[in-house]
């Protein structure tokens, strides 16, 4: 693959500013690079900084540039835990940054002037912009309340947790008050409870812990809660905070050694001084792209935006984030290409909540975040909490390599959706079963699944859990359990293609397609295919491709006999290269021209060799794992 390996340096840069190229203007001495300059390194402000980077990158005419007061990358989700005195992991931003051409600036944005499109940072330096990505996200409200500025803790940065943290290992009796019942006071407070047993933790909110759950995951998030030893007082409005109490509504005091204060958001004033448009909250407006309603050049990301979806108005999460910076990252590069950005559309889809180190509710979200019937309880739900929390870096990293892979799209994608192709080695006895489980097919599969069964079906084959385990963890007897595991295995086995393991008769197979099909011999592919064989194409509405399946081998195979007559995605068959390659664990072909890959082919057999299905990939998003000759051993997938 070292031929098209190298071939990622030369996909497209920005090359168009306000109906002018950027290359144009260079060469005549008449224009600097577009500055992007991204305010918050949060989880939006990262994942807009690395899709830039990684979009752009060796692009003359893209400066990138990321301000944020600390080298150190804040895990909020992790922030209850550093509260309690454990050791999480540092994660340092200028270091994730190395190998793009991203510029990284430490320091506090003191001053935001839209108009003259500049930044003031510490008050002695001054940033000019030409786009910028709005993302200094929000805090704990420490205003609203008198007392809680002065005499509470708040988990806004590491540093705060670390503060915290010190004054809980100092304290050997005595009580400490959660002010706020929404998920981060019920995740401190069983953090607190469970890792301080002697003290007394009391958790004070308006409404009761998990009220936004169905009521049987709300039930146990709450029974864990007592069996902590949590005390909880629903209904409670703290109107005061002083030195050693809080003050409710209606008079009433609670004593308190300690407060922590997790009750309510706020974000910087700086938008609104700065001129923005923004909402009653201080949330800056955005149009359906993200841009700022009243300056088109101000993306707003985050908890910063007051972004508007068919359900509402957003609230602040790390799965509502990451892909705001993603949208703004790639609509801006699309802007400065030509084109014009498309709307974001964004749906939730769980609710994790860590009820202390070894427990946990997740609940399954419809897309306008209101509850589904499916949720998870117990150790299962613990795992998948902490697998949740310690995506967000890694998926930086993949995405600094692969920008695509941050893409949140399925919801609007056009025509077959098909799984992005990945390129795998490691070809032995041993490693048949993992590269089974990578298929393209499997894959498909596990699509068709209901959520129940494809739960069932992770959590037993992936994990190892037995039925009594996942029953507890699903709330379904253990006997729905094993009806639901029967159903996903029967349901796979059924629509899993089965073929052998003898990698070499696919492997041959494959090469004679591949020269029968840039050969245009249809006879031979007639003979490869089975005769109800099944092609299918995903080109995501990006690219031309059929929006329907195509079956029936002679159909199948005046389809790939024309490659080598036909022009393909601007490409001339006399410029078209073709390679035999293993994809998703199987042999599969690479088609490339004009120093960019065009599509990927991979397939299914029968027991005697013969292909039954075809899954045709050109999707551009999807291809830049395969562009950047990035491998994956399926002995360790």
């Amino acid at each position: 693959m070292s031929r098209i390996g190298g071939q990622l340096a030369s996909r497209g840069c920005p090359h168009q500013v306000k109906g002018t190229t950027m290359t144009t203007q260079r060469e005549t001495g008449t224009a600097a690079p577009h500055r992007v300059l991204i305010l918050g390194a949060g989880y939006a402000g990262m994942a807009a900084v690395i899709q830039l980077a990684a979009r752009t990158k060796g692009c003359e005419d893209m400066q990138v540039t990321l301000v944020n007061p600390q080298e150190r990358f804040t895990e909020r989700l992790r922030l209850h835990i550093s509260a309690t005195g454990q050791q999480v992991a540092e994660m340092n931003i200028p270091e994730l940054l190395e190998g793009t051409d991203a510029r990284f600036v430490r320091g506090w944005v003191t001053a935001v002037d839209a108009d003259a499109k500049i930044v003031r940072i510490d008050d002695n330096r001054v940033l000019h912009y030409d786009t910028l990505v709005y993302g200094l996200g929000s805090v704990a409200d420490t205003v609203t309340v008198p007392g809680v500025e002065e005499h509470a803790y708040t988990l806004n940065t590491a540093q705060d947790a670390e503060v915290l943290a010190e004054r809980l290992a100092r304290l050997d009796r005595g009580t400490v008050v959660v002010g706020g019942s929404g998920l981060t006071g019920v995740e401190s407070a069983a953090e607190i409870a469970e890792r301080y047993p002697g003290l007394n933790v009391v958790l004070l909110g308006r409404q009761e812990p998990g009220a936004a759950m169905s009521p049987k995951p709300k039930a146990y998030l709450q029974a864990a809660l007592t069996r902590l030893g949590v005390q909880v007082r629903s209904g409670i409005e703290v109107v005061k905070v002083l030195p050693d109490s809080v003050e409710l509504a209606g008079g009433e005091s609670v004593a308190a050694d300690v407060v922590l204060w997790t009750s309510g958001t706020r974000v910087s004033p700086l938008a609104a001084a700065a001129g923005l448009t923004v909402d009653e909250h201080g949330r800056i407006v955005t149009d359906a792209t993200l841009r700022s309603v009243s300056h088109p050049d101000v993306y707003a990301v985050g908890d910063a935006a007051a972004i508007r979806q068919g359900f509402g108005v957003m609230h602040g999460t790390c799965q509502g984030g990451m892909p705001t910076g993603v949208h703004a990252a790639v609509s801006i590069v699309r802007a400065l290409d030509g084109g014009q950005p498309k709307p974001f559309r964004f749906g939730y889809y769980h609710t994790p909540v860590s009820l202390g180190r070894h427990d946990a509710v997740v609940q399954f979200t419809h897309p306008d975040d209101s509850p589904r019937r499916v949720y998870l309880t117990g150790r299962v739900a613990a795992r998948y909490k902490e697998t949740v929390t310690a995506s967000p870096w890694p998926t930086y990293g993949r995405m600094k390599k692969m920008p695509a892979s941050g893409r949140y799209q399925r919801e609007t994608y056009v025509g077959p959706w098909l799984p992005e192709p990945i390129l795998t080695v490691g070809d032995t006895a041993d490693d048949i079963t993992n590269a089974e489980s990578v298929s393209t097919a499997m894959l498909v599969v596990l699509e068709t699944l209901s959520p129940l069964e494809r739960a069932v079906f992770v959590l037993k084959e992936v994990f190892d859990f037995s039925h009594a385990e996942i029953a507890q963890a699903v709330e379904r007897s253990e006997t729905a359990v094993r009806q639901a595991a029967h159903r996903a295995r029967e349901h796979v086995r059924a629509r899993r293609p089965r073929f052998t393991a003898d990698r070499s008769r696919q492997r041959d197979v494959t090469e004679r397609f591949l020269a029968a099909a840039t050969g245009g011999d249809i006879n031979t592919l007639m003979e490869l295919l089975s005769p109800d064989v099944t092609l299918w194409t995903d080109g995501g509405g990006k690219v031309r491709q059929a929006l329907r399946p195509v079956v029936g081998a002679q159909t199948v195979a005046a389809w790939f006999a024309a490659i080598g007559k036909v022009t393909y995605q601007g490409v001339e068959p006399a410029d078209m290269n073709a390679e035999l390659v293993e994809i998703n664990g199987g042999p599969g072909m690479v088609f490339s021209g004009l120093e960019r890959i065009i599509a990927t082919v991979t397939f299914d057999f029968d027991a005697d060799g013969r292909i039954t299905t075809i899954h045709n990939i050109a999707n551009p998003d999807k291809l830049q794992a395969i562009a950047g000759g990035i491998t994956r051993d399926v002995g360790t997938i």
